[in-house]
């Protein structure tokens, strides 16, 4: 149907990076709201942090790109407090 190549993200810092300043710049999006932005390695599982921004400190990206390990579910990442 697709063309697999066609969808994919080359640069995925580039595109997060971008995807979060679009929030960041909404005015549906509360500017007092942390924001942050992760790649999702399919392969292994993990969950790198690649974005951060943060009001007050303002937008950065991580330059050791912290890795997590992949929750089961996103609402597992954030959280009950967090929805």
């Amino acid at each position: 149907m697709f063309d697999h190549d066609s969808l994919a993200i080359m640069d995925f810092e580039t595109s997060i990076k971008h995807d979060i300043a679009l929030l960041r710049s909404s005015p549906a999006v509360p500017k007092h709201i942390k924001l942050y932005g992760f790649f999702y390695e399919i392969s292994s599982g993990k969950l790198t942090e690649v974005v951060r921004d943060v009001p007050g400190i303002g937008s950065c990206v991580n330059e050791g790109m912290r890795r997590y390990a992949a929750p089961a579910r996103w609402c597992d990442l954030v959280g009950p407090s967090n929805r």
